[in-house]
């Protein structure tokens, strides 16, 4: 059977090093290279806020090149056809109420007001024409694409090799192909770059929202007692318990530095700006707290209302404080009505002292964490690991730190203790 007259193969590159080395590398099968020739161009793939174009397997493509020409893409999957018409006018909503090929395609999909930017891909693209010795050989176009997707300031980049059949006889292309397949740093792929570029783009989402965290993270709780909050009182200032850290760890920590207990119902409430650039608060509301020790004595309990008419005002404006108040106003916390538990306070109000000879014989948590730790980074050392396992692991021991020493070591000076002191010496 024959080969359609433009049908295509290609591969993954695994990095701009090795593109390049392709581009000057020699042609199998005794195919000869024609001039290379470059050129840049920014692809903007649109579609509706629901996905109109995506479920009906049809792309739109707005090409803008550095030469100053621009070109409007429409293809269709099923069945498989591409319109494609250069277009004068500088932007998409302009070009789409043009008379081209395409904007009539697009216009009979989706009314093209609703349509959003999806993707943005830079190209910087080589291409060349290849050929056997004979008139009658196989003819082909080579295109070598070094593809950057950028997000929230973050960009990454993967590159491309693509052989389209031009026409003429032999070699084929499933022979070319093959050829290309023994070679080393090229992997076969069938995926658009489309579909590449919105992974990279929830990849990236996501780095940028560990980066905001990296930055500065912190949380903060909402004690709830008969429908009261609780405020820590230092002299004529009242705060909510907020500390470093993240996540439900941070906060048992925080819960029990200022109640003297961890026991109660914890659940993230939402997120909040904090106090400097960057950080990114958690506001946890916790029920059921119990009241131990003698931190205890400087909360006081005020009621939404009153909480409402002092915000703001003298002894009621620490920036952390008001961002989570904001955040629990805003929730349907305070709108059902029903009173929070009641505090339940425990006798006796600390626990028993372990003896002294006793005290050898129990496990101390922060120093088994430490040896949990070095336990898995020495399995991120061993050579016996698969690489990617190694990246795994020392991904893990890097958030475990972060978290043990905003959390535990902050918790241990805090506290005062001379026998904490001595162990953090």
């Amino acid at each position: 059977m024959s080969e359609p007259p433009h049908a295509e193969v290609k591969w993954d590159v695994a990095s701009p090093e090795r593109l390049r080395e392709l581009i000057a590398a020699p042609l199998p099968l005794g195919l000869r290279r024609g001039t290379p020739h470059q050129r840049l161009h920014r692809d903007i793939y649109y579609d509706t806020p629901d996905g109109a174009l995506g479920r009906r397997d049809a792309v739109c493509r707005f090409r803008l090149g550095v030469d100053d020409r621009r070109a409007l893409a429409v293809t269709l999957g099923s069945p498989a056809e591409s319109f494609a018409s250069p277009v004068a006018e500088l932007d998409l909503a302009a070009a789409l109420r043009g008379d081209s090929k395409a904007a009539r395609r697009l216009r009979g999909l989706v009314d093209p007001t609703t349509l959003e930017p999806l993707a943005e891909l830079e190209v910087q693209r080589t291409e060349c024409e290849a050929a056997g010795r004979w008139p009658w050989s196989g003819r082909f176009e080579l295109v070598y694409d070094a593809v950057t997707v950028r997000r929230e300031g973050l960009s990454r980049g993967f590159q491309e090799l693509k052989i389209r059949r031009l026409g003429g006889g032999r070699p084929t292309l499933d022979q070319l192909g093959a050829a290309f397949n023994g070679t080393p740093g090229l992997r076969p792929i069938r995926e658009t770059k489309l579909a590449r570029a919105e992974r990279i783009q929830a990849t990236l989402e996501g780095e940028a929202i560990a980066r905001s965290l990296g930055s500065g993270r912190a949380v903060s709780i909402l004690a709830l007692d008969g429908g009261c909050i609780a405020f820590r009182r230092d002299g004529d200032e009242l705060t909510l318990p907020v500390a470093d850290g993240q996540g439900e760890t941070a906060s048992r920590h925080l819960l029990r530095d200022t109640f003297g207990s961890a026991v109660g119902d914890l659940a993230l409430l939402g997120t909040a700006a904090g106090r400097g650039s960057g950080r990114l608060q958690e506001v946890w509301v916790v029920r059921r707290v119990r009241l131990d020790g003698e931190g205890s004595a400087t909360i006081e309990w005020l009621a939404p209302a009153d909480v409402i008419a002092r915000a703001g005002s003298f002894g009621l404006q620490d920036p952390d404080t008001l961002a989570a108040l904001a955040v629990a106003m805003r929730s349907e916390l305070f709108r059902n009505g029903e009173p929070a538990p009641p505090v339940r306070r425990s006798r006796p109000s600390m626990p028993p002292p372990v003896p002294a000879e006793e005290s050898a014989l129990l496990l101390d948590p922060d120093l088994s964490t430490l040896e949990f730790q070095a336990r898995v980074l020495a399995m991120a050392e061993s050579a016996a690991t698969p690489l990617l396992e190694r990246l795994n692991f020392l991904a893990i021991v890097s958030a475990n730190l972060d978290e043990f020493f905003m959390v535990n070591v902050g918790a241990l000076k805090r506290s005062g203790s001379p026998e904490h002191e001595a162990g953090l010496e």
